[in-house]
This record gives C-alpha cells, structure tokens and sequence, in this order.
C-alpha cells in the first residue's frame, strides 16, 4: 500500500463490500490520507457503516480532513451513518453531500453533527439535494 497518498478519489466507481474490504487495509494504515472523495459511487447505508468502522480503526484518525460521498443512493437512510463517519473523524472540516437525494428528514441527522460541540466541520456541502423549506430551517437554526 502506498501509505504517503494523501487524496484519494474515485468517482462512478460501483462499491459493494468486497470492494471497500479491500480499500480497508489502506484507508486503516495509511497515516497520511487527508481528503477521500466517493463521488457517484453505488454505496449503500451498510457500505457507510463498514466505512465508518473503517475510520473508527485508523491509526491516525485525526489526519483526514475532507470527505465527499455523492450521488443518488445517499440519501435520508443514509445521513445517520455519515454522521456516526463523520464523528470519527475528529478534524474533520469539509463533508460534501452534493449531487444526491437528501431530504428535510436528512437534514434532521444532520442538526446532530453541527450542534457537535467537537465538531471542527466548517464546510457542508449540499448542493443538488432534494431540501426543501423545512430541512433548510432546520439546518440554519
């Protein structure tokens, strides 16, 4: 494994758990990683959860500062495991939902990691969602 990698992207890439079990190792060691975008990958609620174990296993939890997770299966199921990913990532600062299907429900789970005071997020991205009226007051409040 290259373990000096510091980005990592893959983009239309269709993840099932045999896939992310073998980025796991990599993601686990490398203690370098800082930004890791799955961009329009076919990702399931239970793929989030075996990657937030992932993070929770990291040598270095506190190195990866960005990640985006995109497309239409993120969605209100999923937004309660990117908030458990996302608290395992203690310096995490930029988190990039754009281009998916999270709704006024999604940004209920949302409230949760920005009301974190541990939180260190200072970019939420959720362009090209499916947020209406009440999901952005919640959000603002």
């Amino acid at each position: 494994h290259n373990r000096s990698l510091r980005f990592l992207m893959f983009n239309s890439f269709d993840f099932h758990r045999a896939r992310l079990e073998l980025l796991r190792p990599f993601v686990v060691e490398n203690l370098n990683l800082t930004d890791l975008q799955l961009r329009s990958c076919d990702m399931s609620v239970q793929d989030i959860q075996m990657l937030s174990n992932t993070f929770r296993q990291r040598r270095n939890p506190s190195s990866i500062k960005s990640i985006a997770l995109t497309g239409p299966n993120i969605n209100d199921e999923s937004v309660r495991a990117i908030v458990e990913l996302s608290n395992n990532c203690p310096h995490l600062k930029k988190l990039d939902l754009g281009s998916s299907r999270i709704g006024d429900q999604g940004c209920n789970e949302l409230v949760v990691l920005l009301q974190n005071p541990e939180s260190k997020l200072k970019r939420l991205h959720l362009n090209v969602n499916f947020i209406g009226n009440e999901g952005a007051l919640v959000l603002s409040n």
